[in-house]
């Protein structure tokens, strides 16, 4: 089905995705902009924490529990905070994705929502950069007119997923069979989700280049002795 298409017909046409929809990703590139059209099925995100444990070979997100007692504030496992979700139909495939974003971005769409419903338009999102250089832009795509979309065919869309299961907090058995490596096989939609939440340049920059970027950014960021690098780059992946 064709964007132009796809802009101008209901919600009646598009498919369904499978119960574990991929996450939604736009390439980067140094010289220009990509952009994809996406409707959005969830008005208001749905945010939690994720902690972002190193298992079987790959980093996986788990969502923190916000409680005293939560394992991986426990254990010290770095966490990604105010990480919003919402499941999205992607133009180009005309299935129901996920698409998760950072504090900058959900305050974006949040201006966003004092135009319109982000529910009742199509969408355009654009990237421009690549890694740390990348920004994102919403906006409601031109001339469209507002049309809601029923429950009903939400549903049908969505399917068995459940986006408020998908993000629930590990027992604390399950959390520690995961440290352990003896739980959940580092499945392959994990895995994936790992690289969706961590895939970032900073891991690859050393403690004097974070330090650098810090200033360059003039991020809201202090670096004591005794933070491991591992610290600091939470710290400015949070403050992003």
């Amino acid at each position: 089905m064709s964007s132009s298409n796809w802009l101008n017909e209901s919600y009646d046409n598009l498919g369904r995705s499978s119960d574990r929809p991929d996450f939604f990703k736009l390439e980067g590139s140094r010289n220009k902009k990509t952009s994809r059209v996406v409707r959005f099925l969830r008005e208001i995100p749905l945010v939690v924490d994720r902690h972002v444990v190193p298992a079987y070979g790959t980093r996986i997100p788990v969502t923190c529990t916000g409680e005293e007692d939560c394992p991986g504030c426990k254990e010290n496992i770095p966490v990604r905070k105010v990480r919003g979700f919402y499941e999205v139909v992607n133009s180009e495939t005309g299935t129901v994705e996920i698409l998760e974003r950072g504090r900058k971005d959900l305050r974006k769409l949040k201006m966003l929502r004092s135009e319109g419903k982000l529910t009742e338009r199509p969408v355009v999102i654009t990237r421009t950069g690549m890694k740390l250089e990348s920004e994102y832009a919403f906006d409601f795509v031109e001339g469209t007119k507002p049309k809601q979309i029923s429950e009903e065919k939400k549903a049908e869309l969505i399917g068995g997923f459940v986006l408020e299961e998908y993000l629930t907090p590990l027992s604390k058995k399950e959390f520690y069979d995961l440290i352990n490596e003896t739980g959940r096989k580092g499945r392959k939609d994990e895995k994936e989700d790992a690289e969706e939440a961590t895939g970032d340049a900073f891991d690859d920059m050393e403690r004097n280049a974070l330090k650098i970027y810090i200033k360059k950014n003039s991020l809201n960021v202090t670096v004591y002795k005794s933070d491991s690098d591992d610290d600091i780059r939470e710290k400015i992946r949070n403050a992003e």
